[in-house]
């Protein structure tokens, strides 16, 4: 008997057939916007979950029991693969283990590891201490050992930008080959001098030179000022994601609306700035989140209790 293709299959299958553009999310709400407009597949950004689910900085206070099943919430509630960060992996060898059968269980395409010392926190909290390579890699390598679909997808990042530019390759294709199938950085500095701080098109070429020193492929996050995705992508990365973009617009229109609400008591104000989208409330919303199905399976099977 044929089995379906696994969540994570279908990512390889897209990575086989060209450059993707995942959708940052943080819940099942999220995702199933993303799928709605027509992403082909989610990334779960560590950050965005630490914010929405324990109004926290990232700073590594999520568990593992905790991330594991709030992206198990997400993945089953869309049909397109999602990818999650799971910082450095919840401990030790036998534990990153653990980790890799966890986010299987949860239906999750693939992880993503960091070479960050614990606690880990975000790089935009400060510098990020980070492990001796040959000891991050061996967290890559426990994962890749761990896993028990072959086709589950492992992202080794590295945040040793600080060290230098060639640094951040010879750690990039070193987790490649301790297993990871994807390598990541965002790549904040090259030799001691901030991205922000270098024009632009200048900033191009070091993600240009990155994807052409790095032996696999890779994914991107960060975009120089007046440039796209889709340059980033024309640069050579595989795999293209803006993490954060769901929490921005979300958090910011939260705040608007809440502020308005408060001073005029009823967001009146707040809505004919921004008018509702019919897709997305009332029985739009209702509809994107399956209640036709639902509905139709009650009428078709009648009660159980």
């Amino acid at each position: 008997m044929a089995t379906s293709p696994t969540m994570a299959s279908r990512f390889r299958a897209q990575m086989d057939s060209g450059p993707i553009y995942a959708a940052g999310c943080f819940d099942a709400l999220s995702a199933r916007l993303a799928e709605d407009v027509g992403y082909s597949a989610a990334y779960i950004s560590g950050l965005a979950v630490e914010a929405t689910q324990l109004g926290s900085a990232d700073i590594g206070l999520i568990t593992r029991t905790e991330m594991a099943a709030h992206a198990a919430r997400i993945a089953a509630a869309v049909d397109i693969p999602v990818l999650c960060d799971v910082d450095t992996g919840y401990g030790d060898v036998v534990n990153i283990g653990r980790t890799v059968r966890e986010f299987e269980r949860a239906g999750i395409a693939g992880i993503q590891i960091e070479d960050q010392t614990d606690p880990k926190k975000c790089p935009l909290l400060g510098s990020p201490d980070v492990l001796a390579a040959s000891v991050a890699a061996r967290r890559i390598q426990a994962a890749a050992e761990a896993r028990s679909d072959e086709d589950f997808v492992l992202i080794g990042r590295t945040d040793a930008y600080e060290l230098s530019f060639d640094e951040v390759v010879r750690r990039s294709n070193l987790y490649l080959q301790a297993g990871a199938d994807i390598a990541m950085s965002p790549l904040k500095q090259v030799d001691g001098t901030p991205m922000s701080a270098l024009p632009p098109d200048e900033q191009m070429k070091w993600h240009q030179r990155y994807c052409s020193e790095v032996d696999g492929p890779l994914i991107g996050m960060n975009l120089p000022p007046g440039h796209n995705v889709f340059d980033m992508i024309e640069a050579g990365y595989r795999i293209m994601i803006l993490p954060t973009i769901s929490l921005q617009a979300a958090a910011t229109a939260m705040h608007h609306a809440l502020k308005q609400s408060l001073s005029d008591g009823t967001g009146v104000t707040y809505f004919a700035d921004y008018p509702r989208h019919d897709r997305v409330v009332g029985e739009g919303l209702l509809k994107l989140l399956g209640a036709e199905k639902a509905l139709e399976a009650q009428q078709r099977l009648g009660s159980a209790t």
